[in-house]
């Protein structure tokens, strides 16, 4: 004869061990991501044909994305790297009078609870040197280090700039 309390225990077991398993949870948005403290969202990446580029291993593209620190220190992205290209640098805009140029910064400061957005005419990301076309519709990984160890890597949508957000 089955005993109640046997059937309650088997139920309960069932449901720990397989209640992960549904479809509830989603992943996050195309260029969105989060590590502990940090997260990354609305970033993308401007298309570049490299048949265009006068030299196609200097030849450069643009990145761009919103950094938030929702932890109680500040942070700092240090670091920026990705698989698709030679080297990624941190720049910012600099305007003076009608003309502006890009100037290479170390890191970016990230205060306690703040947002910080890479934006064109502000502090954006170089993509230099890609080994392919960067293609619209396929994305790129990109890997973002922080001065308190975090690394938090976002697959980056390719856009065409007529499309950027």
């Amino acid at each position: 004869m089955p005993r109640p309390g046997l059937f309650a225990l088997l139920a309960l077991v069932c449901m720990l061990a397989f209640g992960g398993c549904g479809d509830s949870e989603t992943a996050p948005a195309a260029g969105s991501a989060s590590a502990e403290t940090l997260a990354i969202e609305t970033a993308w990446a401007a298309e570049l044909e490299l048949a265009t580029a006068v030299d196609p291993e200097s030849a450069t593209s643009v990145a761009y994305a919103t950094i938030t620190n929702s932890g109680a220190e500040q942070d700092a992205l240090v670091e920026v790297t990705s698989d698709a290209v030679r080297r990624i640098e941190m720049h910012e805009t600099v305007t003076s009078g009608s003309s502006g140029k890009m100037v290479p910064v170390d890191e970016i400061a990230l205060p306690s609870g703040a947002t910080v957005q890479l934006k064109p005419g502000g502090l954006h990301l170089m993509l230099i040197g890609p080994h392919d076309d960067l293609v619209a519709g396929t994305p790129i990984n990109v890997r973002f280090a922080f001065q308190s160890g975090s690394v938090v890597e976002v697959t980056v949508p390719v856009i065409n700039r007529a499309d950027r957000p």
